[in-house]
């Protein structure tokens, strides 16, 4: 079992079900700028015209700014810390107006089947443009093989190697026994049957075992099915250049390479889902030039601290 992923919050001990993993890959430099919203805004300044998440649309770039600094400008306690939410802000401008990003939302992208996993690093055409853009970073969220074919199709035509964000994983399907519940026997058999290796070893893509045993096995799985499944992927731009990908299940090395990574993973990816409409919405509208990033920030706190108010 990935211990690691066992939570404790005020007692109450969780532990997802399957799990998929953020990834980032792409310019060393852009990437370890990304470490802090600091050391990003300072190679903004030293390199003014460059675009980080290459032509990526507004909403990318606000949500996944946001996933990486979120410890930056929301404290503890919930309430929002404006001055870093407003430079955030600020550097969300920087970005898309340097990566073009009007230009971005007609962008169009499309594969043979479904291959995204719900989350903000998923976005972005899995990183398709570190092919047109070496300078820029792409991210993705894998949570199985099949969402593993393009993203690493594209880093292995780049020559890249995949690297964790912050160490977050991506839980699914959390779940734990309510020490309420009448009826507690039941409740563990259930529990335990969801991490027999019956159901954390099926391919449904809904996300990658925490059952170690079935985890190693997804190397078997992917040499097994290699040349059995593609995906086709085509990004169109405005300018008429076209980029187009074919791929297949990644291969056995890289898929135990990255059942390596999965054991370092100790952050969870966490949301409100109420701040996060909250910082969306007002986000929207800095970014649209309806308002500055101030008041953007102000207005974002002031509704945070309204909405925690009514939680007391």
């Amino acid at each position: 079992m990935l211990e690691n992923t066992i939570r404790s919050e005020d007692g109450v001990f969780g532990l997802p079900v399957k799990f998929s993993v953020p990834l980032m890959f792409g310019n060393s430099e852009a990437a370890q700028a990304l470490e802090s919203l600091d050391s990003l805004s300072a190679y903004l300044d030293e390199n003014p015209d460059a675009a980080i998440f290459g032509s990526a649309k507004t909403g990318y770039i606000r949500d996944v700014l946001l996933m990486l600094y979120q410890d930056e400008v929301l404290g503890t306690d919930g309430k929002v810390n404006q001055n870093r939410l407003a430079k955030l802000l600020l550097t969300a401008e920087r970005i898309a107006e340097n990566g073009g990003a009007d230009e971005a939302d007609s962008v169009s992208y499309a594969a043979s089947e479904s291959l995204e996993v719900s989350s903000p690093f998923s976005e972005n055409e899995d990183g398709m443009d570190v092919l047109s853009d070496p300078d820029s970073v792409g991210t993705t969220d894998v949570g199985s093989l099949s969402t593993m074919m393009i993203p690493y199709a594209v880093m292995r035509r780049a020559g890249l190697t995949p690297e964790t964000i912050q160490n977050m994983y991506h839980p699914q399907d959390t779940v734990g026994i309510n020490s309420a519940s009448e009826e507690k026997d039941l409740a563990e058999e259930f529990v335990k049957f969801l991490f027999t290796d019956e159901i954390q070893s099926a391919a449904l893509n809904d996300g990658f075992p925490v059952l170690l045993s079935a985890l190693d096995e997804k190397a078997d799985e992917a040499a097994a099915a290699s040349g059995n499944f593609s995906a086709a992927v085509a990004v169109d731009g405005e300018d008429g250049m076209e980029m187009e990908l074919t791929a297949s299940y990644p291969e056995e090395e890289e898929v135990r390479q990255f059942t390596e990574l999965c054991r370092t993973l100790d952050t969870p990816m966490e949301q409100n889902r109420i701040v996060w409409n909250i910082y969306q919405e007002e986000a929207d509208r800095c970014l649209e030039g309806s308002v500055e990033a101030d008041e953007a920030a102000k207005n974002i706190a002031q509704k945070v601290d309204t909405w925690l108010a009514e939680q007391e």
